[in-house]
């Protein structure tokens, strides 16, 4: 390698960086965890389509679950999107039996798992990142209900949620995947730790938070 090819991805790395922290801290504010936010206005689908995207827990469980699917084959990738699936049907059917329970400890401690397994680019069998996949869709099925919802708003909520929890992953996986796995971008692998470690420290700092 010349040179000249080394400042390139280290930039790409410091880029990222300074993008990042700010993003990943926000998630510690408190305004950042406002029960699960919502958007007025929208309708009570595209609001669960963006429900994964607006709760901190939520994201960071399936961005470290994403950032660890990434580096595996493609195969492996579609039996964790069905895990996460059936996960995500099974808690939204079992929401309101189970109270709407906050399951948001749970989704740090699957972050921070998927994230370290990222992060240790541990391949291990596609068993296991499948049952990852599924409790977390689990997790995210059953936190995602709302209380004041019932009949046909409930299930477009959840119907939108289940959408947006598989879109975000699939985009994510793939994203890494195609720089880390196809594309050997070496900036883009030491980029995925990186993140990786960032979402094991802040899934860590917020269960804390939770536990508190």
């Amino acid at each position: 390698m010349s040179a000249r090819t080394i400042p390139i991805p280290m930039k790409r790395l410091s880029c990222l960086r300074s993008l990042l922290l700010p993003g990943l801290l926000a998630l510690l504010m408190p305004e950042a965890a406002l029960a699960h936010g919502s958007v007025a206005g929208i309708g009570e689908f595209y609001n669960g389509l963006l429900h994964p995207m607006l709760a901190p827990a939520h994201l960071l469980g399936l961005l470290g679950l994403a950032l660890w699917l990434g580096q595996g084959a493609l195969q492996s990738q579609r039996h964790a999107l069905i895990g996460l699936l059936l996960g995500l049907i099974a808690g939204a059917l079992s929401a309101r039996l189970a109270g709407d329970p906050d399951t948001d400890a749970w989704l740090y401690l699957l972050a921070a798992a998927a994230a370290a397994g990222a992060a240790a680019s541990f391949k291990g069998p596609a068993l296991l990142r499948s049952l990852l996949a599924l409790l977390l869709g689990l997790a995210i099925g059953l936190g995602s209900g709302a209380p004041s919802l019932s009949g046909v708003p409930r299930f477009a909520a959840f119907a939108g949620s289940v959408s947006g929890a598989c879109l975000l992953l699939s985009v994510l996986a793939v994203g890494v995947e195609e720089l880390v796995v196809r594309r050997r971008q070496v900036w883009a692998l030491h980029a995925c730790r990186i993140l990786s470690a960032w979402v094991i420290a802040i899934a860590l700092l917020l269960l804390a938070y939770a536990w508190r």
